[in-house]
């Protein structure tokens, strides 16, 4: 009867220390994108994330893409109206055109692939999120041709080209899952 005693510690441990297959989850998702440790930081910033499935990622990162988006526009909105950049610059109408990138992004591609992923669909939304990827890259590119780092939104851009990646590389997932 001695011996049962670590018999049955061994086995509650062993019980106890199973895997999180909610995390696993997240974790296989994560690594199929090109962000992962991008795609972790946004997923997990959810609070409900553990009981979440690939659906549930895909449609928590188009909401991600759409506040991200909107925060984006505002900012781009106040530096239109401040004094720091002349109307006339290259700069100037670089955000203009950045404005209505945005726009798209926030009102139509973070929100068109929802209905699609409810009808268990995942091909607009891989196609949606290429798009941001794309319209972020978009964006930074058109400030004289200087690329990532030397704007006024780089920041933003970086990230936004982040989401959409991540959420196209969820979504194919989907397509196969």
């Amino acid at each position: 009867m001695g011996t049962m005693k670590p018999l049955a510690l061994f086995i509650l441990i062993l019980c106890t220390i199973q895997p999180n297959n909610a995390n696993d989850l997240l974790k296989k998702a994560c690594i199929q994108t090109p962000f992962y440790t991008d795609c972790i930081r946004y997923l997990k910033s959810y609070a409900n994330i553990d009981n979440s499935n690939l659906n549930e990622y895909v449609v928590l990162m188009f909401n991600i893409m759409k506040t991200e988006a909107t925060a984006t526009s505002t900012k781009i909105d106040k530096l239109l109206a401040g004094k720091s950049i002349p109307r006339a610059s290259r700069a100037y109408s670089s955000l203009v055109i950045c404005a209505k990138l945005y726009e798209e992004i926030a009102t139509s591609d973070a929100v068109r692939p929802m209905e699609s992923l409810i009808r268990g669909d995942p091909d607009i939304a891989i196609v949606a999120g290429k798009d941001v990827a794309g319209k972020a890259m978009q964006c930074e590119n058109n400030f004289d041709g200087r690329g990532f780092g030397k704007t006024p939104i780089t920041v933003e851009n970086n990230n936004m080209n982040h989401i959409g990646a991540i959420a196209a590389g969820i979504a194919e997932l989907l397509r196969y899952g």
